[in-house]
């Protein structure tokens, strides 16, 4: 006989089509394919993490290895306070964000219920104040003379760029974040 014609299909799990040839709309073999989906995504990510970055297999499951602040804290370039201040930078940074209506997410969601808007608007602007004079007076001591604290926070910590020649200037950023964070 001759070849078959028509497009070359993919095996299917038994029940995944129905007598016609067509994908089941069944609700479970929907679901199922939607999990092997997301399966295939996770492992394919999982694989550039370790390929690309060195990140081992058992790491490269979490979300420390899907940033850069993160690779760095698994390389221990940098110690768990700096990471958790560089993850606290980032929640002020996307608070500001929201307070300015700069991202889709709506302001009312992320208030609560009792705040009102001015408040939290006033609230999250001035935490952003706070976090770039925390950096300005670190940047401004005479030890870290030519350093540019607020570039390296912004490329690595905000950005999640990968610019290793920057990596001091992010220690002491983080160090000072830290510090003012601890009040």
């Amino acid at each position: 006989m001759g070849k078959a014609k028509g497009r070359k299909r993919l095996p299917a799990a038994a029940g995944d089509r129905e007598p016609s040839g067509r994908l089941s709309r069944r609700i479970a073999a929907v679901e199922g394919r939607r999990e092997e989906t997301a399966r295939e995504a996770r492992k394919t990510a999982v694989d550039a993490r370790m390929r690309l970055f060195g990140v081992p297999e058992e790491l490269a499951h979490t979300d420390l290895a899907s940033s850069v602040v993160g690779r760095l804290r698994i390389s221990r370039e940098i110690n768990e306070d700096q990471y958790q201040a560089a993850m606290k930078a980032c929640r002020v940074k996307n608070d500001k964000d929201r307070a300015l209506g700069l991202t889709q997410a709506n302001a009312a969601k992320f208030m609560g219920a009792s705040d009102n808007y001015e408040d939290w608007y006033r609230i999250r602007l001035q935490a952003w104040d706070d976090l770039k004079r925390a950096v300005r007076e670190a940047n401004a001591q005479e030890s870290n003379r030519g350093a540019n604290l607020f570039a390296a926070l912004d490329h690595i910590v905000f950005q999640d760029r990968e610019m290793l020649h920057m990596l001091g200037d992010l220690r002491l950023c983080l160090n000072a974040l830290n510090r003012h964070f601890r009040g």
